[in-house]
């Protein structure tokens, strides 16, 4: 018997489809039913601030913004404040990972991973 999922709702940021199928199956893998997908951090944001997820998963590339810039707005409001954002992209240069953690990420991912 399956247990409850480990997220009830996740929002994904990236402007690449690829990314977002990615990301979403491996939401979708771990029992996450509700996916909501933006290529625009400003949509993004906007979602969430209706509607708080339990997780986030971002990608530095956006189509309006940087990743670490749409995390750091994030983190200015108080319903964003708690909420996992986990940086998953293919910049692995040492100060776009320290860029992306001062932010305010809970974590880094290189891209490409697995399951």
């Amino acid at each position: 018997m399956r247990g409850a999922p480990l997220f009830k709702s996740a929002l994904v940021a990236t402007n690449n489809p690829s990314h977002a199928r990615m990301d979403k199956e491996n939401l979708l893998s771990v029992g996450c039913p509700s996916i909501n997908i933006y290529s625009k951090g400003k949509e993004a944001f906007a979602f969430f601030r209706q509607k708080p997820v339990d997780i986030i998963l971002c990608d530095w590339f956006l189509n309006d913004m940087a990743g670490p810039q749409f995390v750091r707005a994030l983190r200015m409001r108080k319903e964003g404040r708690n909420v996992p954002v986990i940086m998953v992209t293919s910049e692995n240069r040492r100060k776009k990972v320290l860029d992306a953690i001062s932010s305010g990420c809970t974590g880094y991912i290189l891209r490409p991973y697995s399951k």
